[in-house]
Order: structure tokens, then C-alpha cells, then sequence
């Protein structure tokens, strides 16, 4: 078995944090280094994974899936599930202390754009390779093409996994800001605020050049719940400050940017002779789970939804229902608007001004959803480039109401692969962001959709987290989630109603 450090306890910000260090740690004790995915995280990056394991630092959630895949080869699914249930329990914490520790969301925004870049190099990457060898080549050519697959859908989950922490960060300190001028009233004199980003009283903030994990890809799917690859439902793991150290890790494996001394091209995390793990289906990212901080906490089972505020800001209208013939058309203005951005983003693409090129889509996602749609076919039918799947990106990040009406709006266009795509993109949200998306779905009269976006999350999830989503509406959601369940098996139908059943989430059918 591994021999790996006793956690490290000093300069860490939170107990939280100390906690998940501890429960990684045990799990790394269990396994063989010279095997499986922990061989493969030691030769990369010995250092970055010796620091995770010490407690300065920690990885992203797709490192953690992939050492609770080797315990579950070595000690069957239970084990792993066992292990994998101690680090959920404890992992939400932990990313919502070091967020706040570490910065907060200035920090969180840096990152945001680190990665974002990656996900760029990454399609650009694939894109190239498909183009030099085809579907076709020698087990070479194949394992790079693998390697790339791998990079990509990290970047895309790790990205998914930013905002959604990002947004939580966020919330806080809206949260937070009329206590603070409060306190600010009655302050002693001469008594300064700390700065912004400052560490707990006593303690010291993060060196220069510190940033959290950036994110994490989810397990790979190999069956309904089995072992490890159910692991797909939390935040990654967020890591403490560490005492020293200059640079970041691998960008692979800690999930941070590359620092100047660093290869601009790390190695991809993929076993020697191996092709890289479907770490989620089919290039859409696998969720990432019940939110960080208070956006993680339980919806109480009869807090219903009602659709207002930001949140559902370019909600689906009522005139968009099905029975109006007209709702939702593409107009001509729409077609010409949608050539006119493509026309500029090639333009963009080929000046090398790719942060212009995502601003622009950045822009377009928050476009008419009609208009919207028509971008996104309009890029796809110019050709392989990574703007189609960046502005799906980009759309599946707007508030609730915004993402499920730019969903019925890719539907009513006809591209339903691309709807589904960014539903399963979705997953990424706390449950109670899911359920107003579902329930916004819902009131549009696109009950499929929303069953699409509810399978993805009972793919992605424990029934536990499953359950969270419902649970804030469940008038309307439990029928919907159960049919989503249902569609993937009776086992998980089973599961997720016998979960709701025990948080007492009205109407669920009475066990037969």
C-alpha cells in the first residue's frame, strides 16, 4: 500500500479543509503506487501529488475519481462507494473554505479565464489531430488523439466546475454585504476593515501566484451506480494554501495554470498504453455536483419554486408555449445577425484574437434565443472550429431561465443534439439552480427537455443529490424525475423514489 505523509496542519485556513485532507490521505493509503491511476499522478507529478496528499494543497475532483476507481478495483465497488461518500460529506466544505481563504471570487475569475484558455488549446489541439490523421492511423497517432479527449473534457468540466463555485462565492458576498456596512456603522474607531482576500485573524493568506483547483471531470461511466464512477456530484476539492512553493502543479493534475518555468504542454494524465477513460459522456461534462457552501445545502421539501427575479431573467415566455404556431421563429434579422458574428469571429480567429473572439460569444449567448439558435447552426455549418461548442458553453452559464429558454429555443430550431448537449452541461449547477432550469422547462411546455436535463443529473449524481433537485418543486418535479430515471433503469427509479420517500418529498408513489 501507498506511504504517503500525515497531513500537514499548519497554515491550513479551515478545519473543514484539514478533514478532507485526512480522508484523501486514507483513501491513497489503500491503494498501490506502482498501479493504476495513482502510478500515473505520481510519475507526472510527484510533487503536486505529494502535496495534495499532505494537505497543502488538493486536487480536482476527476484526480479523486480516479484513485476511488483504483480502490474499487482493488477492493470492490463498495469500498470505493464507502470511500467516495466520506469525501462527498466532507468535500463542499472544504471548497467553500478555501475559496473564501484564498481570495474569493476575484481569484476564482483569474482561474475562470485560465482555464477557459485551455479549453481553447485543448479543441484546437483535437481539432488538429483529427484533421493530420482521420479516424484512422497507428496506436501512435490513436494514443494522442485519446490524450486529447482527455485534456478536452477536463478543461470543459474543470471550467463548469469554476463557475459554479465561482457563482456561490458570489452569492456569498451579496449575502454577506448589508452585515458588513452594518458592522461598518457601529465599528470601533480606528478599527480597519481587512483588506479583500485576507486570511482568518492570526493566520497568513496564500503566497503570490496561489490559486485554487481549477475543477474537475467526473468518473468514467461504466454502469447505472457502480463503484467509482457514480462519483460525479460534488465541487473539486479546493486546495489549502501551501507554505511554499512558487508555481501551481501540473495543470492536468492540480488543475492550475501553467507557471513560466512549467512546459507549456504537460503531460496528459492517461495510462501508459492506454487510451484515456471516457471521463464523461460523450464530451459533455458530468456533474458536478450539490454546489459549494450555501448554494450545496438541502431545499426543504416544501419550499416550492416560483420563477422570478435575476435568476429567471430571459425566462421562456408564455407565447413560446406549443400551441402558439409562431412562437420562437427564427426571423430574417436573426439569419443576418448570425452570419454577421460568424463572419467576425473567423475574422477574430484568424487575427489570433481569441480573447475578442470569446467575448464576442460571451455576448451572443445572452442573445434572443431564436437569434441564439441561429448562431450556433450558422457556426456549425461552416466547419470544425471550437466557437459552436464555446457558445454552448457559454449559454448553459446563464441563470435558470435564460439557459431553459436558450434550450427550447435550440429544440424548436430542430438541434435537439445540441439542446441535449447543453442540458447535460448543466448538470454543473446546484440542485436548486437544476430545479428552476427544470421547472422553467416545464412552464414552456418542454417536458422533454426537462426530463433530458433530470436524466443527465440522475446519471451524474447519488440519488441523494437527485432527490435535492426535486425536492424544490415537487409538484412538478418528482413525476419528472422519476420518468427521467425511469428511463435509465428501474434500479435507479427504485433508488431515487426510495430517497425522496425518506426526506419525506410529497408525492412519490407508495413503494410497492
Amino acid at each position: 500500500m501507498a506511504d504517503v505523509p500525515a497531513p500537514a496542519t499548519v497554515g491550513q485556513p479551515h478545519g473543514a479543509v484539514r478533514a478532507y485532507a485526512a480522508e484523501l490521505l486514507a483513501l491513497a493509503r489503500r491503494l498501490d503506487p506502482a498501479a493504476g491511476w495513482y502510478a500515473v499522478f505520481a510519475e507526472h507529478d510527484p510533487d503536486g501529488l505529494r502535496e495534495c496528499l499532505s494537505g497543502r494543497e488538493m486536487p480536482p475532483w476527476d484526480v479523486v475519481a480516479s484513485l476511488l476507481e483504483d480502490l474499487g478495483r482493488l477492493q470492490g465497488p463498495g469500498a470505493a462507494r464507502g470511500a467516495e461518500e466520506r469525501l462527498r460529506t466532507l468535500h463542499g466544505a472544504a471548497v467553500a473554505a478555501y475559496d473564501a481563504y484564498a481570495g474569493g471570487a476575484p481569484v476564482l475569475r483569474d482561474r475562470l479565464a485560465a482555464v477557459t484558455g485551455e479549453l481553447d488549446e485543448a479543441v484546437a489541439g483535437l481539432r488538429a489531430l483529427g484533421a493530420e490523421g482521420g479516424a484512422g492511423g497507428d496506436g501512435g497517432a490513436g494514443a494522442e488523439r485519446a490524450w486529447a479527449r482527455d485534456r478536452l473534457r477536463r478543461a470543459e468540466a474543470r471550467r463548469a466546475e469554476l463557475r459554479a463555485r465561482l457563482a456561490a462565492q458570489e452569492a456569498e458576498a451579496v449575502e454577506r454585504r448589508p452585515a458588513a456596512e452594518a458592522a461598518g456603522r457601529t465599528a470601533q474607531p480606528g478599527r480597519a476593515a481587512d483588506p479583500p482576500g485576507q486570511g482568518p485573524p492570526g493566520g497568513q493568506g496564500p503566497p503570490p501566484g496561489l490559486l485554487p483547483a481549477a475543477g474537475r471531470t467526473a468518473p468514467p461511466e461504466h454502469g447505472a451506480d457502480e463503484g467509482p464512477s457514480a462519483v460525479r456530484d460534488q465541487h473539486s476539492p479546493a486546495p489549502a494554501p501551501p507554505r511554499r512553493r512558487a508555481r501551481t502543479g501540473g495543470s492536468r493534475f492540480a488543475g492550475a495554470p501553467a507557471g513560466e518555468a512549467e512546459s507549456a504542454e504537460p503531460a496528459a494524465i492517461v495510462p501508459p498504453g492506454a487510451p484515456s477513460p471516457d471521463l464523461a459522456p460523450r464530451g459533455d461534462v458530468a456533474g458536478v455536483g450539490e454546489g459549494t457552501g450555501r448554494a450545496a445545502q438541502d431545499v426543504e421539501p416544501g419550499a416550492e419554486l416560483t420563477p422570478r427575479g435575476a435568476r429567471f431573467a430571459g425566462a421562456v415566455q408564455p407565447s413560446e408555449a406549443p400551441g402558439d404556431p409562431h412562437a420562437g421563429r427564427e426571423t430574417a434579422e436573426d439569419r443576418e445577425a448570425a452570419a454577421d458574428a460568424a463572419a467576425r469571429l473567423a475574422r477574430l480567429r484568424r487575427a489570433g484574437a481569441g480573447g475578442e473572439a470569446h467575448a464576442l460569444l460571451c455576448e451572443a449567448a445572452r442573445w434572443p434565443p431564436p437569434r441564439f439558435a441561429v448562431l450556433v447552426g450558422e457556426l456549425q455549418r461552416r466547419g470544425p472550429n471550437p466557437d459552436a461548442g464555446i457558445l454552448l458553453w457559454e449559454a448553459a452559464a446563464l441563470p435558470a431561465g435564460a439557459f431553459a429558454a436558450a434550450a427550447g429555443a435550440l429544440s424548436a430550431a430542430g438541434r435537439a443534439e445540441d439542446c441535449a448537449r447543453m442540458l447535460r452541461q448543466g448538470v454543473s449547477r446546484p440542485p436548486r439552480q437544476i430545479a428552476e432550469t427544470a421547472f422553467a422547462l416545464h412552464r414552456a411546455g418542454r417536458d422533454q427537455e426537462a426530463r433530458e436535463l433530470l436524466t443527465a443529473v440522475v446519471r451524474a449524481r447519488t440519488p441523494e443529490g437527485a432527490a435535492q433537485v426535486a425536492g424544490a418543486g415537487p409538484a412538478v418535479l418528482v413525476r419528472l424525475l422519476l420518468e427521467a430515471a425511469l428511463a435509465l433503469s428501474e434500479e435507479q427509479c427504485r433508488r431515487v423514489a426510495d430517497e425522496l420517500r425518506a426526506r419525506g418529498v410529497p408525492g412519490v408513489p407508495k413503494a410497492p
